[in-house]
């Protein structure tokens, strides 16, 4: 039977890298065994940046292109420049956004599965 004790400290370490999604009332909700409500908080939160997330890789990317525009106007090299920059930071952004958000719908997904077997256990 898996306990509480072992899903606490499974996901405490495992959220630690997303320590921007995980507030002090998660840390709240996983000490007084309330994971379902952990569950929803979570996943809202992480699928609500992820929106954000992607809104400003695509402005990135536009204003990346932008700047290409810009490059074939008036074929100065500060706008290629800028260009690759912005396409660069739009690349790396968008890696940031689905890392953060596939960790934690994995692991959430996880503590659904830990919190299903449990409860079959004890059944």
């Amino acid at each position: 039977m898996i306990s509480n004790e072992v899903i606490k400290n499974l996901f405490e370490k495992q959220l630690e890298d997303i320590s921007s999604l995980f507030l002090y009332k998660d840390h709240q909700l996983l000490k007084e065994n309330r994971f379902q409500e952990l569950i929803d908080r979570q996943l809202k939160k992480s699928r609500k940046l992820f929106y954000v997330g992607l809104a400003v890789v695509v402005g990135q990317f536009l204003l990346g292109l932008t700047y290409c525009w810009f490059y074939t106007e008036s074929s100065e090299i500060i706008h290629i420049i800028s260009a690759i920059f912005w396409l660069l930071m739009s690349t790396g952004f968008l890696y940031g956004v689905c890392r953060q958000f596939f960790i934690v719908s994995t692991s959430m997904s996880l503590l659904q599965k830990m919190l299903a077997l449990q409860k079959a256990e004890s059944a």
